[in-house]
């Protein structure tokens, strides 16, 4: 049973997303790469009712190429697609609005080094509940912000339910429900993806496959390569 649900409603842009390499983040930001929106169209979806593992897609995000792929299928991470108003100073020195310029989008290195949060995490996990304390102990920036309410459930009569302010909110807060109880996260010795094994899962405890054909797959290979 979750300990909450996760209420938000979230935009993906319909024209798609694009890097823009070496572009300042605002006026007076360092330039850093980043993805912005291609218009400032929107479509409002609401990603934690469709995607109850969505933090482990983020959580396999590496490289530019991966978080833009990300971008593309669930939005960008934090603050919806928009377009901001430009000011600046007119002929007779007051301030004129510009009419439109470029949302800034999302900075590539932030957002991958929060991937790279989430997979240490999920690792810390198989370790056991001290290794996860230890890791929030000495990353007090990796804090999830929101609001916290009770809403209706047709089982329970009722259950906690949290809002989160962005994406990368409620995907800090799914990571969280994935750390609760005594179910264990790894990493596929074949794929690399991360897993649910134990109590409450398919998986047996002591698994290190994601599934049986990966486990197949793995020996195979590794017994090929002991025949050369």
């Amino acid at each position: 049973m979750k300990a909450f649900s996760i209420d938000l409603e979230w935009f993906r842009c319909p024209d798609g997303y694009r890097p823009v390499p070496g572009g300042s983040m605002g006026r007076d930001g360092p330039p850093m790469d980043r993805i912005v929106a291609s218009s400032d169209r929107t479509d409002a979806y609401r990603p934690f009712d469709h995607f109850d593992s969505l933090y482990k897609e983020f959580a396999k995000v590496k490289t530019a190429d991966d978080l833009l792929g990300f971008v593309k299928r669930f939005g960008l991470l934090e603050t919806s697609p928009e377009y901001d108003a430009d000011f600046y100073p007119g002929d007779d020195g007051e301030v004129v609005l510009g009419g439109v310029s470029e949302y800034e989008g999302n900075s590539v290195p932030e957002y991958l080094t929060q991937a790279r949060l989430f997979r240490e995490i999920l690792l810390r996990k198989e370790n056991g509940p001290k290794s996860v304390a230890g890791f929030f102990r000495s990353h007090k920036e990796f804090g999830i912000g929101g609001r916290l309410t009770l809403v209706a459930n047709p089982s329970t009569g009722v259950e906690f339910a949290v809002t989160p302010f962005d994406l990368i909110q409620g995907l800090k807060f799914q990571l969280a429900q994935s750390l609760f109880g005594s179910t264990i996260i790894r990493a596929c010795r074949c794929c690399g993806e991360f897993f649910e094994a134990g109590p409450g899962t398919k998986v047996r405890k002591d698994a290190t496959f994601c599934c049986r054909e990966h486990s197949v797959l793995y020996h195979s290979h590794k017994r090929s390569k002991g025949d050369r």
